[in-house]
């Protein structure tokens, strides 16, 4: 992306009490999404996964580029707000065959609804949280899957959550 744009700014999607569709149409897509969406999927909240963004554009050098920024669901009124169209060009990994449900039609629907053109790179290589519970779940480490520059503040996430192992259980 960063031969594309000259600056990228990477949104942690967090939830906020403002999270309720405040446009009728914004209903469906908000039920479908709420699943893969919820909280509990993942130990780290938001401010987490911001500082193990953080810890790797750091790790890259890549700092007066790359910023990385909390913010609301596209469907929160603070969104448009946040991120005009004007100043943010919307981008998502473009959909693969793997994808399922909401993920694969994403895109689409989001430039519906949001009246905005989104656009959609190819990353070199996609991994799922799904993907990765599977791999975790048939031994591999956790460690395999932290970005470059990462751990050491993922450990300091676990320490401060109590956490000294990562179970994935089945549910």
């Amino acid at each position: 992306m960063l031969t594309e744009w000259q600056q990228v700014t990477i949104g942690v999607v967090s939830r906020s009490r403002d999270d309720k569709p405040f446009e009728k149409k914004w209903r469906k897509f908000a039920t479908e999404t709420e699943a893969t969406f919820s909280q509990s999927q993942s130990p780290f909240d938001p401010e987490h996964v911001k500082r193990l963004w953080e810890a790797h554009i750091r790790r890259e050098g890549i700092g007066e580029r790359v910023t990385c920024v909390i913010c609301p669901r596209p469907f929160n009124r603070n969104f448009a707000v946040l991120f005009p169209p004007e100043r943010y060009r919307m981008t998502y990994p473009e959909p693969t065959a793997q994808d399922c449900g909401t993920d694969a039609t994403k895109v689409a629907i989001l430039s519906k609804l949001m009246s905005r053109t989104i656009s959609t790179v190819k990353p070199p290589f996609m991994l799922h949280n799904s993907e990765i519970k599977k791999r975790v779940r048939a031994g591999e480490s956790w460690e395999k899957f932290l970005a470059p520059g990462t751990d050491d503040d993922f450990r300091v996430i676990l320490e401060k959550m109590k956490v000294t192992a990562i179970a994935i259980c089945e549910t």
